[in-house]
């Protein structure tokens, strides 16, 4: 994902620099911009898995406790 973004601004802005003929300034604009909005989307994927990793542990534990029924105490 994170290359596809970078690639998308990328083309984009050789697109805008050989319409405008501005030579490199979309190109590098476009670059630098997608850096932080990759970065917000990599947390932001980061963050979701590991909730969701929680839950599947918590569930674990919990199928864990149902199936022993020791209430997860050792006798």
């Amino acid at each position: 994902m994170t290359l596809a973004l970078i690639g998308l601004a990328l083309v984009s802005g050789l697109w805008l620099d050989a319409r405008f003929q501005t030579r490199p300034l979309f190109t590098v604009l476009a670059v630098l911009g997608s850096v932080p909005v990759t970065m917000y989307l990599m947390v932001r994927i980061v963050l979701r898995g590991t909730s969701r990793l929680r839950r599947a542990t918590r569930m674990g534990e919990t199928k864990e406790i149902d199936e022993e029924g020791t209430g997860g105490e050792n006798p």
